[in-house]
């Protein structure tokens, strides 16, 4: 149920606890994949840095690992190490790294610096953290990682770097009584029975990129089973417009569009006096303005050549609206699956693969 995806008070003072017991250090490198670090890039792209530096390591490519961190002072910096099961692959293979490099700066002292969020009694990671004494968060035995945002995943390191963690939560708690989240799951799966197999989310602001790439993640690997369920696709408004909107519009009839728009910008720019008298009618108008008449008027172009489409409106980019509408998401996506019939949690169709990788490489 969605609510059991929303933590008990003592796991979010645990969170805080821990924040706290970090609190000297100026950077936190994450280390994590998937669900253990999608939802956190969504919320810190979305809302921008804070007072502290949070670094999100979950990347085997070594010219990406070596740009996050090649500037990381390791004295001031502590690790959170994020994994359930405490045996990912690429999360063991990252974290090895980033704890070589605490050791060789700080020596014994780098036990002081890393914290472990794990599954609450079993796992690699739990026992780890125990052999070496190393500050601990648990994730709920019943949270699956894509559904994890709301626990110490994703509270740990926000509330470390200065976000509004209870405005997040409120935000979710909010989206329990919303009635809006079970038609979007009745829309979608309709339109994939009629055919739109190809679910397009399309947020009109860069800074939902990530957001919209963790909605990927959670639509896919929730409903990708038995072989039924859309396929996600990302899409930015108002790049795409010049990208892949002429598919969308007549390409395949089998695309549907969720469009997601924010009301209100913190920090909008307006147009001055246009360089160009032929769009003399841009002056005045803000961005913002700018980016919701584009979606607005796009949707409208879509419906004309039969591409379905809806529209969610943040108020604007804060803690409250990101945890409301991730809660939808989460809520979605667990109505979508009843309707298909399948099992949201779990991922087995993935399972194959990490097993040939690891027989690859012990072979």
């Amino acid at each position: 149920m969605p609510q059991t995806m929303i933590p008990k008070k003592e796991l979010v003072q645990e969170a805080r606890t821990v924040a706290a017991a970090l609190a000297q250090y100026s950077t936190m490198v994450v280390v994590g994949i998937g669900g253990s670090s999608q939802g956190l890039r969504a919320i810190t792209s979305a809302l921008g840095a804070r007072k502290k530096t949070i670094i999100i390591c979950d990347d085997l490519d070594p010219i990406a690992f070596q740009m996050a961190t090649q500037h990381v002072d390791w004295k001031t910096t502590c690790i959170n190490v994020v994994s359930k099961s405490g045996g990912t692959l690429e999360i063991m293979a990252l974290a090895s790294v980033v704890v070589d490099f605490l050791k060789k700066a700080v020596g014994e002292d780098w036990i002081h610096h890393v914290a472990v969020t794990t599954d609450p009694q079993v796992g690699f990671l739990r026992q780890w953290a125990k052999q070496h004494d190393l500050k601990t968060c648990q994730i709920p035995a019943n949270v699956g990682g894509r559904f994890s945002i709301f626990t110490a995943v994703g509270l740990l390191p926000l509330c470390w770097a200065g976000y509004d963690i209870d405005a997040l939560l409120l935000g979710a708690q909010s989206a329990l009584a919303d009635a809006a989240p079970k038609k979007w799951a009745e829309q979608q799966v309709e339109w994939d029975r009629s055919g739109r197999s190809i679910a397009v989310v399309m947020p009109y602001s860069s800074h939902l990129s990530d957001y919209a790439r963790w909605f990927v993640q959670l639509w896919a690997e929730s409903l990708g089973k038995s072989e039924v369920g859309q396929t996600p696709l990302v899409a930015i408004g108002t790049a795409d417009q010049h990208a892949q909107l002429q598919m969308f519009a007549e390409g395949a009839k089998n695309k549907c569009i969720r469009f997601i728009i924010v009301k209100s910008w913190l920090q909008d720019i307006v147009v001055p006096e246009s360089i160009n008298p032929e769009t003399s009618y841009l002056s005045g108008k803000s961005f913002g303005q700018l980016l919701t008449t584009a979606a607005e008027t796009t949707a409208q172009a879509l419906e004309q050549v039969d591409c379905p489409s809806y529209t969610i409106a943040l108020p604007e980019l804060n803690e409250t609206a990101l945890g409301h509408l991730m809660m939808c998401d989460i809520i979605m996506t667990l109505a979508a699956a009843k309707l298909y019939g399948v099992n949201p949690f779990g991922q087995p169709g993935v399972e194959l693969g990490k097993k040939l990788w690891r027989q690859r490489i012990e072979a």
